[in-house]
Order: C-alpha cells, then structure tokens, then sequence
C-alpha cells in the first residue's frame, strides 16, 4: 500500500476522526482513532486485543481482520516520528466497530456510515460534474473515431502488414513526423496535421477517480497513402528493418 493522503476530519462526539485515502479512493483509519471512538481506555491496545483474543480452545476467531481485505499495517508519520500503526478500510471498520462490546460502538456504526456514504456520494457527484463538462470532447472523440476517413494506429499497422502499432510509431518518430517528447509523445508535428494526414483528439478516460484527458492520434486516408510512400522510400534506403 502506498502512503496515504487525509482526505476528511470529522468530529464523532468530542473525537476528531481523520478518514484517509490510498490511490484507489479507498478510505482508512487508524487502529488508535478507531480504538478512541469505540470508547477504548487504551485505544491501540483495546483494537489489538480484539484483533488477537482467544477462545478457551485457543482459536482465534477474529485473526481474519489481519488480513488485506480489511487492514493493513503501514509506517505513517505521528508527532513521536515514524511509527507502524495498523490501518482499516471501510469493511474493517464496520467489522471492528461490530465486534466492540463498548457503548459507544454502536452510536459509532450508525454515525460513521453515513459519513463514508456522504464521501463516497460526494466524490460521485464530483466525477459526474467532471464528465458532464467534457461531453463536448466525448462527443467530439466519438465523432472522430466513427468516421471512416480516421483510422487508429493500430489499424493503420494491421493495414500496412506491421508488427504492431509500436513499429508504426517508432518508424514515424524515426522520421520526424511524430514527436518523441515524453509529454507530447506519439503526437505529430503541427505541419503533418495542416496537411490532413493525421488529427488529434481527446479521450476521456477515468483512471483511480479522476477523469484524464489523453489525446490520441488518428490518421487520415490521406495520412495512410502517406505513410506508405514513406514507408517504400524508407525500405529503399534501408530503414523499414526497424519498422518490421
């Protein structure tokens, strides 16, 4: 698990509740928070114990809350320094507070799903605000990749007989008409696109939560006669081995 990020403080009574967040949007918190909401004299100890006890036939039955489908142990930064606490999910927290025999646990079950549902919602409403803003560029995407005039590289290197559509791109960047740059890469230069061999759009593509704009080249029919001339003068030369 990478490091997390804090994403909401809440207050549950007189108990600051910090919910944090991994990468996936996934929202945790830490066994000491969880052990003061639950009403725990030791918090972190309280937690433990519960996580750990035994049965008399020495079983222990609440072992499977160790595991990643509900916490995760993670080095995080305390004002005593870097310390190994154990984190839990959404699920964990939920098993954990039902486990809790403390008076507090079942206020807390009731009050903490409906902040997670809150966040959860809220972010929703927060990705669809997103979409609903690119829906000209969808439209546009959509547009661009029904006509039959533009074509994907993919299909472009089917057509030509190429290995692969990275062939393709190497080859066109070998030849100066993509660009090579790591922020502009596979994308071509402005004359090659004022020629109408190639266009650019934009795809909307949601990655961990967040929409993301990735332009995407397409080609012409006027761009795959291109690509073939050059591609024959290339073979001539001797620099097609590296498209092939």
């Amino acid at each position: 698990m990478n490091n997390l990020v804090l994403f909401k403080s809440e207050n549950f009574q007189d108990i600051e509740c910090d919910f944090w967040k991994n990468e996936n949007n996934d929202i945790f918190m830490t066994s000491e928070q969880l052990g003061m909401v639950l009403g725990f004299s030791d918090p972190s100890k309280g937690v433990s114990n519960l996580i750990n006890r035994k049965l008399k036939s020495g079983e222990s039955p609440n072992e499977y809350l160790k595991t990643k489908e509900f916490s995760s142990p993670l080095a995080m930064r305390t004002p005593s320094g870097m310390q190994e606490t154990r984190v839990f999910n959404e699920d964990g927290i939920y098993e954990v507070a039902f486990l809790a025999k403390t008076e507090k646990a079942k206020e807390f079950r009731s009050w903490v799903r409906k902040i997670l549902k809150g966040l959860r919602k809220g972010e929703l409403e927060l990705l669809r605000k997103q979409i609903e803003e690119d829906k000209p560029k969808l439209l546009f995407y959509d547009q661009a990749m029904s006509s039959k005039t533009n074509k994907t590289m993919m299909i472009v290197a089917k057509e030509l007989k190429l290995s692969g559509r990275n062939k393709l791109f190497s080859f066109l960047r070998s030849e100066g008409i993509l660009m090579s740059g790591k922020s502009k890469q596979n994308l071509p230069y402005q004359q090659y696109i004022d020629s109408g061999y190639f266009s650019v759009v934009i795809k909307i593509k949601v990655i961990e939560g967040e929409v993301v704009d990735i332009p995407v080249t397409l080609v012409s029919a006027k761009g795959v006669d291109y690509i073939l001339k050059r591609l024959e003068k290339s073979k001539e030369k001797g620099l097609l081995k590296q498209a092939n």
